[in-house]
């Protein structure tokens, strides 16, 4: 375990990241340490930002990391899927009721209808790219959240994984000032 560690999982507890473990941020270290070496055979330590991306990725109810080629094809359901996981990672700022995904044919386009609490229903249309999210849409989504809430936000990709989180423009400011992070504009 090494002193970036600890202060990445110090910097994450700021942002509410592993809220209401009890354990200090050494303890947590230690053990996410301990986590990482046993499932991918390496040591959990990489530079920032990417260690940041590698702890939260421990707090799944806080950030959304996967492969962006998810098979979203007419009658597979992504979209309807992956919705539910944001809403899952979001802190509450979103809170559909139900999520409706439909195709006009196997090449698309796409529809997604979904209802929001004391929002009424809400028409999104994500473009087709082969078997991949189109992560474009959650531009459409945090044009329905609270504009003081928190937003969706993609890590600059990398690879064709994305990391998603839901972070306030202060949490934004803070991961973009202090640990380098880098968003990308989603298209």
């Amino acid at each position: 375990m090494t002193p970036r560690l600890v202060e990445s999982v110090g910097v994450l507890r700021r942002l509410e990241f592993f809220a209401g473990d009890p354990r200090s941020d050494e303890e947590l270290a230690a053990y996410l340490a301990a986590e990482h070496e046993a499932l991918w055979g390496e040591p959990l330590d990489r530079p920032p930002p990417e260690l940041d991306w590698q702890v939260a990725a421990y707090d799944e109810s806080r950030e959304w990391w996967k492969d962006t080629e998810a098979d979203v094809l007419a009658g597979n359901d992504a979209y309807a899927t992956v919705i539910r996981e944001w809403a899952a990672i979001s802190r509450g700022a979103l809170q559909p009721r139900y999520v409706v995904e439909e195709w006009a044919s196997e090449h698309g386009p796409v529809r997604v209808e979904l209802s929001l609490r004391g929002g009424g229903r809400h028409v999104l249309r994500p473009r087709v790219i082969d078997d991949y999210y189109d992560l474009g849409i959650l531009t459409q989504i945090n044009q329905l959240l609270d504009p003081d809430g928190p937003h969706f936000v993609v890590v600059e990709r990398f690879d064709q994984t994305a990391v998603v989180l839901a972070v306030t423009d202060a949490e934004r400011r803070l991961l973009e000032s202090e640990r380098g992070w880098r968003f990308a504009r989603p298209a």
